[in-house]
């Protein structure tokens, strides 16, 4: 639904259809980088935009559905167990939380665009 939300918002904020292709392709290659599951270790100055994308906390929430209670001991330096171990598998009440309010603030900003665009023209 979150992903949803911001395509609604791309499309209602772009309302011709190549530049909201454009748009989109370019948020969504920011927000699917730095989610922590094509690259594990990104470079601090842009480790920020990780905290802006729903496709990490989404990540993040299935790996807590899939492995809870089945993660299995890593030894030092192994570099396959890094995705595991790079997870937070406490709760999952936060990783929803974030995505309902980042589905809220998209859907907002789509009232709030749509409402804008119509009083423009």
């Amino acid at each position: 639904f979150t992903a949803g939300s911001l395509g609604l918002l791309i499309g209602a904020a772009v309302l011709e259809l190549k530049r909201a292709q454009s748009v989109s392709i370019c948020i969504m290659l920011t927000l699917m980088l730095p989610s922590g599951f094509f690259i594990q270790n990104i470079p601090v100055w842009l480790s920020w935009i990780s905290y802006l994308s729903y496709i990490t906390y989404t990540f993040d929430a299935l790996k807590f559905i899939q492995l809870k209670g089945r993660v299995p001991e890593c030894p030092p330096g192994n570099d396959a167990c890094s995705l595991l171990s790079s997870s937070q598998f406490d709760t999952l009440g936060p990783q929803i939380g974030i995505l309902l309010l980042m589905l809220v603030v998209f859907r907002a900003g789509v009232y709030v665009s749509l409402r804008w665009a119509a009083k423009s023209k």
